[in-house]
């Protein structure tokens, strides 16, 4: 079996080869699934990534459409060793600046602010891989299991369908998705806790 450094080495060496062009076909086709998905869903409050614009799903055109709908959508920016939302809005989604990793985050100033979400939320997760018993690996910070342990909110892990593993070695602190989407599949877990 691979470790997780393995796993997330191999992959990234095939996603920072992929073209702007195939980034932007296939996260279309999961940007409209999950949008089917939120469709049929009562949920106020969307949490998600921002795309590092180099090799991850891009879920902007999901987040403008949200945003525009006028659904609460929170986005994360990176505080020690926690996730800190803000809620963002038409006119706050165009002014993210990058950190120091070169990912787009909401301004420190920008208020509301939370460090949990509300019973009933919906999270987009990114990850590096993901296996179909609902593991994922991602950078290897840990915010998003930190932030997903509190919350216990619907996640809902996305990437490219060459980025499905046959096992993600896990640790006992790793959160499991509920649900993950790719291009070509999209699949529920059951008892993704256990």
């Amino acid at each position: 079996m691979n470790t997780k450094e393995e796993i997330r080495k191999s992959l990234l060496t095939v996603l920072e080869n992929l073209s702007p062009s195939e980034i932007e076909d296939k996260s279309r086709i999961i940007v409209e699934k999950i949008l089917a998905y939120i469709q049929h869903r009562i949920c106020e409050n969307i949490f998600s990534y921002v795309p590092n614009g180099k090799w991850e799903v891009n879920v902007f055109p999901f987040l403008n459409k949200l945003v525009n709908e006028g659904k609460r959508v929170w986005l994360p920016r990176i505080e020690g060793e926690n996730l800190v939302w803000h809620q963002v809005d038409r006119e706050k989604i165009g002014k993210l600046r990058k950190n120091k990793w070169g990912i787009p985050e909401p301004l420190p100033e920008w208020e509301p602010q939370r460090l949990d979400a509300p019973c009933g939320s919906i999270c987009i997760v990114p990850g590096i891989a993901f296996d179909r018993c609902g593991n994922r690996i991602g950078r290897g910070k840990g915010y998003f299991d930190r932030f997903l342990r509190k919350s216990k909110c619907y996640a809902i892990g996305v990437c490219f369908t060459f980025q499905l593993v046959q096992m993600c070695p896990h640790e006992i602190w790793d959160i499991k998705m509920d649900r993950v989407i790719t291009e070509d599949y999209e699949f529920i877990v059951l008892n993704p806790q256990s």
